[in-house]
């Protein structure tokens, strides 16, 4: 994965760690980073999945 990737994915794994999904309620970020919990993040750590998924996805067309 690319630095700029690894970046973005450290920065997302901050924001759960830190949101109510996690820190109140005890889900495991995977069960957060999908519906329906996904909707009850904060809009950043969702602002920084979207990110981080567009990161994978354009070094994976890059490739090609």
């Amino acid at each position: 994965m690319p630095a700029s990737c690894k970046e973005l994915r450290a920065a997302v794994v901050e924001c759960l760690r830190s949101s109510d999904c996690i820190a109140k309620h005890g889900n495991t970020p995977g069960d957060c980073i999908r519906m329906p919990l996904k909707d009850t993040l904060p809009l950043q750590c969702q602002q920084l999945l979207h990110a981080y998924g567009e990161c994978k996805l354009s070094f994976h067309y890059d490739s090609d």
